[in-house]
């Protein structure tokens, strides 16, 4: 029991706040489990000795009331109940059973990550992105600063298989891409890449680009017909209104309507940037939304002119979705320097 001047007030109190903290589900859990589009069964065979099996309801708890009752659980001690675990093809302790309808997935973790990894692989199609290769981008496997295996890991927890791409000898975007991702290339692509890029957005395609300052690739032809051009010399802020006392990392204050950037509220910074031109209106090849920008002065470093003519408004990252009769998919050029 805990009085008002016991000592053991404070530790009840922090018992109760971490408890809180750490069982309070993130914006994203809370929407996947809101959105469930059927309900699903969670069967968790954990014996009554596993020490994450008390956690581990509590957070599906949480789940299931976030989900309006649609997800439901139970856990079986397969110590206790063998003959559960027989049925249900369980070989291992520990095994979580995930399902929807006919489909099932199966997981060895109970963190929240974990049950809302589950739930994505259980109702979303996984889908395949590539990454091209050969012209210095970011390594897909490497830990090194800069490199993208924790945002592979993160992709596969949405559904989606990264895999490599070497343009060079594919000739083409393979037919099971739903994306392509050129993320910081250093060299120029050939002539006959470029040609099977342009192709694979003529067919309903979908290419991101992570362009930072300095790079050799220009892909400003292939924007050039939806009145975009991407600006890679090194953005530099007014001098009188610098962050961190660096002129080279612009603060972004303005984000475009779009639900890439409705949670957006705090200003963000960009280390190393450059610039993208978009139309001033509408054209009638696509449309264009301008997710990060700021309405203060800088210029690009190596164009600045002697007497300043600097731009009102500058984009860091853009969205554009062209526009075209097909039903099914509608190609996205989305250039961000970064």
């Amino acid at each position: 029991m805990c009085g008002p001047s016991s000592p053991g007030v404070a530790r009840c109190t922090r018992a109760t706040r971490w408890s809180l903290q750490q069982f309070t589900l993130s914006d994203q859990s809370k929407k996947i489990a809101e959105t469930l589009p059927q309900p699903v069964k969670v069967t968790g065979f954990l014996t009554s000795t596993d020490s994450r099996r008390q956690d581990f309801q509590t957070l599906l708890t949480d789940y299931s009331s976030r989900s309006g009752g649609k997800l439901t659980f139970e856990l079986i001690d397969p110590e206790q109940r063998p003959g559960d675990a027989f049925a249900a093809g369980i070989t291992e302790t520990g095994t979580i059973v995930y399902q929807m309808g006919d489909k099932k997935q199966n997981s060895t973790g109970t963190t929240e990550r974990d049950i809302s990894t589950a739930l994505v692989k259980l109702e979303r199609p996984e889908k395949k992105v590539y990454f091209t290769q050969g012209h210095g981008e970011r390594s897909l496997d490497g830990f090194d600063q800069g490199d993208y295996s924790q945002i592979k890991q993160a992709l596969e927890r949405d559904n989606f298989t990264a895999a490599p791409l070497n343009l060079i000898t594919a000739k083409a975007i393979p037919d099971d891409a739903d994306e392509v991702i050129i993320a910081g290339p250093t060299n120029p692509f050939l002539p006959e890449e470029k040609d099977a890029l342009r192709a694979y957005l003529d067919g309903s395609g979908k290419l991101f680009l992570l362009l930072g300052p300095g790079t050799q690739s220009d892909f400003n032809d292939l924007l050039d017909k939806y009145h975009v051009s991407v600006n890679t010399n090194l953005l530099v802020v007014d001098p009188a209104q610098p962050f961190l006392q660096d002129v080279r990392v612009p603060v972004v204050d303005k984000y475009g309507s779009h639900a890439i950037t409705k949670d957006l509220r705090l200003a963000t910074f960009y280390p190393a940037v450059g610039s993208i031109t978009i139309p001033s209106s509408a054209t009638g090849d696509a449309t264009v939304v301008a997710l990060a920008q700021r309405a203060r002065c800088r210029w690009p470093w190596r164009s600045r002119p002697r007497r300043l003519a600097l731009p009102r408004l500058v984009r860091a990252a853009v969205l554009l979705r062209a526009r075209g009769s097909w039903s099914s998919r509608r190609r996205t050029l989305w250039p961000i320097a970064s």
